[in-house]
């Protein structure tokens, strides 16, 4: 996600955690300001293809957009 409000951005943040932690114990995110946009954005990284997969079906399951990219 991205957001102009610091606050917006974390409060999501801590909700999504929330959801996904029972399935998904380790997941974490990351809350980075792009300086030229000047937004906020929700990061997760990782280099498990697999594991990227399940997070985003499952959080389709629960209402929460998901996207990822290889990099």
């Amino acid at each position: 996600g991205a957001f102009s409000k610091k606050n917006n951005a974390q409060d999501l943040k801590n909700s999504i955690i929330e959801k996904l932690n029972s399935k998904f114990p380790d997941f974490q995110i990351n809350l980075d300001f792009d300086e030229k946009k000047k937004l906020y954005k929700l990061i997760s990284q990782t280099n498990d293809f697999n594991k990227a997969k399940k997070v985003c079906s499952f959080s389709k399951e629960i209402k929460i957009n998901c996207l990822f990219k290889k990099q």
